[in-house]
């Protein structure tokens, strides 16, 4: 997560950066659903989720979270902190 102006900027100006499906019913854009921008207290906040092999490896174990659970818990509590619009009905 960042709020690096230098960074969004950058992100908002790639190829491919679209609006993207809400997360926990905030209103996000963004190259895919784990890549995206919201809104936070009026300043632009990148969220990102990268996982790696041993996550991949684990997925079909009980118990273990899907990735879009992962990164919405992520986007809540982070939300939360930064002041992230709050999600709408």
């Amino acid at each position: 997560m960042t709020q690096e102006p230098r960074i969004v900027a950058g992100i908002r100006s790639s190829p491919g950066y679209v609006e993207q499906p809400r997360v926990t019913g905030r209103q996000v854009s963004g190259f895919d659903p784990h890549h995206v921008v919201a809104d936070c207290a009026g300043t632009p906040t990148y969220f990102s989720l990268e996982l790696g092999q041993k996550y991949h490896d684990a997925v079909d174990t009980p118990g273990t979270p899907r990735i879009q659970e992962l990164f919405d818990t992520f986007v809540e509590a982070a939300g939360k902190r930064f002041g992230c619009s709050a999600p709408t009905s």
